[in-house]
């Protein structure tokens, strides 16, 4: 489960290994979960989880119970991104097929390919998506643009007009 804390905590690992190039967190250390259980964790694990996930779920693992955030997600695939770039591995590739997802499930364009919508989260149990108004585009916009340049871009312009920053006046769209 909660892809929001494994999501961040790669993202924060992988990005100590590309300032300081220290392996400190490649290797295991240990961790404390629920009713104090023990177990061992290290980036290269926590990678491979994610990947793992994002094979199984193209739609994005669970955030929390039953919610997917494509922010959350953007965060994971950002973090296994990173890691891929400092660690010469691969599982970013299992990411794109939440990207795919995303563009044709959580982000609607109209007829004329403007973006009109973006999803904060889905329920899948509920068949639920929350949010929609496009300039929630701003949460995930600045963690997919390393990963997908054009999607960043779409959400970012999308959001930026909505919000009337690039109005003369000032006014949203």
């Amino acid at each position: 489960g909660y892809l929001f804390f494994r999501a961040w905590f790669l993202l924060l690992l992988a990005t100590h290994k590309y300032i300081s190039g220290d392996d400190k967190w490649a290797r295991s250390f240990p961790v404390t979960g629920y009713h104090d259980e023990k177990f061992e964790w290290d980036a290269h694990r926590i990678a491979e989880r994610l990947e793992s996930q994002y094979r199984a779920h193209p739609e994005g693992p669970h955030c929390e119970n039953t919610k997917i955030w494509p922010f959350c997600n953007a965060a994971g695939g950002l973090g296994m991104y990173l890691y891929d770039k400092v660690f010469g591995k691969n599982t970013h590739v299992a990411f794109e097929n939440f990207i795919g997802y995303a563009k044709e499930n959580y982000f609607r364009r109209g007829p004329n390919g403007q973006l009109q919508s973006v999803t904060s989260y889905y329920d899948p149990i509920e068949k639920f998506h929350a949010g929609g108004a496009v300039a929630g585009g701003l949460m995930t916009c600045h963690l997919l643009q390393p990963q997908n340049p054009e999607l960043g871009k779409l959400l970012y312009d999308a959001a930026a007009t909505a919000l009337g920053w690039r109005n003369p006046d000032g006014a949203a769209a």
